[in-house]
């Protein structure tokens, strides 16, 4: 996928959730399904934690837990399709 937009700070928010997603797991390490396991929140966490720096100098985070959540049901979804 390549982002046409110029925005720096658009460009490594995306990077940013690309990596966390591309490494939840389907299934925990007792092989149940990731959204029944303690580590679902693990992933959930980082994506909350994720922050930008303005061109201020400012760190602002921007990501809800319903949009974390969101994010790793739709991977998980996604990898199935």
């Amino acid at each position: 996928m390549k982002i046409q937009c110029k925005s720096k700070i658009l460009q490594e928010i995306i990077s940013k959730i690309d990596q966390i997603l591309s490494k939840v797991p389907d299934n925990d390490y007792n092989g149940n399904p990731i959204e029944n396991s303690y580590e679902f929140g693990r992933y959930h966490g980082e994506l909350k934690k994720l922050f930008y720096v303005t061109p201020e100098g400012n760190h602002k985070t921007f990501i809800s837990d319903e949009l974390a959540s969101d994010l790793i049901h739709d991977e998980l979804f996604e990898r199935k399709e």
